[in-house]
């Protein structure tokens, strides 16, 4: 089919445009040429005649973008965020084709802000999640989310920004979500073995300067920015002021079924609470501790009937164990239990985390708990 008589019209212009520029970018690159032959410090790989090869490539690529999106508006496809990434590509733990006019903008945490019900990795932390939020109109963006910890990253445009790439590293696993399947990304996570060799950075010292290479090394281009600090619980990439949420972009292309490890229990304490419905554990009171004191001091009572061991043991936080079973994942610091084991069950598999167990057979212990190291 033919176009409109007002497409064709303005396709005529803008070949009647273009062939105006040549001139224009000719005289330009001679001006170059000669200014490269007076002045040592400029320096001009190679020529045409009376013009630099580098000025004439240079400029025409930058006027080819343009004129693509002059075509786009003409046939009534205007470009938009998600659609574009340019041409950036992935290559041996590398961005390749990255713009001049790159800006590359990192946010770095320990680890994340929102608990979440998901899993990642084997590891057994906590998984917890971060929203970024970039608001940098008109500019081509590379953007760099680092943590410690498992984190699941949400990363939301605002009107008129372009992230172009992604690159996401930790130590723990470490998930993507909010940009289109065909945006640009790399992996550098220890945990999952990446290709990519591994970095992180969330404060000042040798991890920053570590990044800062690492950044450069797989991007061509300088950390132009770190975020640190979140606003709200969200990390802003540029200004977060008059932003409307109706107007962030966000792909839902990418899903946590690319990630999450699947056929476990839930994390933490939602796990927990699964076994209990399930009966393979119930929560343990004062007399299931008394037991376990009364057993483990027994072989001390001979010298003193009022010697008891020590304990960590608190009803709210202890369970004994009623049927084999899998640990929950997540089960560190402040989320540690304890776990009775009556004679003839078995210690519970799965990642022990900083948990304690307790053993009415013969008194013992093993565990995070100091009486337990030291047994």
């Amino acid at each position: 089919m033919g176009c409109c008589c007002f497409c064709c019209f303005f396709q005529a212009l803008l070949v009647q445009t273009f062939l105006k520029w040549i001139d224009y970018r000719d005289t330009v690159c001679g001006f170059e040429k000669r200014l490269a032959s007076k002045y040592q410090n400029w320096v001009v790989e190679q020529t045409e005649g009376d013009k630099s090869i580098t000025c004439l490539y240079r400029l025409t690529q930058q006027r080819l973008e343009d004129f693509k999106q002059y075509q786009k508006m003409i046939e009534g496809k205007p470009e938009t965020v998600s659609e574009t990434t340019g041409d950036i590509r992935v290559e041996n733990c590398k961005f390749v084709n990255v713009p001049d006019n790159v800006k590359v903008y990192g946010v770095g945490k320990y680890s994340g802000i929102v608990p979440s019900d998901h899993q990642l990795g084997d590891s057994g932390h906590t998984v917890k999640e971060i929203e970024v939020i970039v608001n940098k109109p008109g500019e081509a963006v590379i953007l760099v989310l680092m943590a410690y910890d498992p984190v699941i990253w949400r990363v939301k445009q605002a009107p008129k920004s372009r992230v172009l790439g992604v690159i996401v590293a930790g130590y723990h696993s470490q998930a993507l979500l909010g940009v289109t399947k065909k945006t640009p990304r790399l992996f550098a996570v220890h945990e999952e073995k990446t290709e990519c060799k591994y970095f992180y950075a969330y404060k000042a010292g040798k991890n920053l300067d570590k990044a800062i290479m690492r950044i450069r090394e797989i991007s061509g281009a300088e950390l132009t920015e770190l975020v640190t600090s979140p606003h709200q619980e969200k990390f802003y990439i540029g200004a977060y002021e008059k932003i409307d949420p109706a107007s962030l972009q966000y792909s839902t292309e990418l899903t946590m079924e690319d990630y999450s490890v699947t056929g476990r229990f839930p994390p933490g304490e939602k796990g927990l609470d699964l076994l209990v419905k399930q009966n393979k554990i119930r929560p343990g009171n004062q007399e299931d501790i008394f037991r376990w004191v009364e057993r483990a001091s027994a072989k001390y009572k001979k010298y003193n009937q009022g010697l008891k061991v020590d304990h960590h043991m608190y009803p709210g936080r202890t369970y004994v164990v009623l049927a084999d079973f899998e640990l929950p994942t997540s089960l560190y610091g402040a989320n540690a239990r304890s776990f009775i084991i009556p004679e003839g069950r078995n210690m519970p598999t799965g990642p022990r985390g900083h948990n304690t167990f307790y053993f009415l057979k013969d008194g013992r212990c093993v565990g995070a708990a100091p009486e337990c190291r030291n047994r």
